[in-house]
């Protein structure tokens, strides 16, 4: 284990533009946290689709103010990348995002789990990926 866990916190304007930079951090903490280049490309789009949904929730609800938050943590076992929003459409977003049949197979076949959380800031959407594949994970996830 690195000493405690890293964290890198990022928030974006719910546009376009930024996904690329949601993608570019899970690239780096990916990398730094050692994950395989498969498994690195499977975070980065797990993490991309979340924000791409979140962007367009934010293009259907002009005139209002939508950002996109990001955390990424690397623990002993596992990158958690947990993303957040930031108004009422793009929270509801999040809370419906694994209720869908396509999201929820896409992420479970990205990240190795998969889970809603609720924190003061209001709800968010935590992805898990092991450093190493599931068949070969010593002990469970964080």
């Amino acid at each position: 284990m690195m000493g405690s866990a890293e964290t890198v916190f990022v928030e974006f304007t719910a546009a376009p533009e930024y996904v690329a930079v949601a993608r570019r951090v899970a690239e780096v903490i990916g990398a730094r946290a050692g994950l395989s280049p498969v498994r690195l490309e499977e975070l980065q789009i797990a993490v991309s689709e979340v924000c791409n949904r979140l962007v367009n929730a934010a293009q259907a609800d002009p005139g209002r103010a939508h950002s996109v938050s990001l955390r990424f943590r690397i623990d002993a076992g596992a990158v958690v990348a947990e993303v957040g929003a930031r108004s009422t459409a793009l929270e509801q977003t999040l809370r419906l995002l694994l209720d869908e049949e396509f999201p929820l197979y896409l992420m479970r076949r990205l990240v190795d789990r998969v889970e809603r959380f609720q924190s003061q800031e209001g709800p968010g959407l935590r992805l898990i990926k092991g450093r190493s594949p599931r068949g070969e994970q010593n002990g469970s996830l964080p």
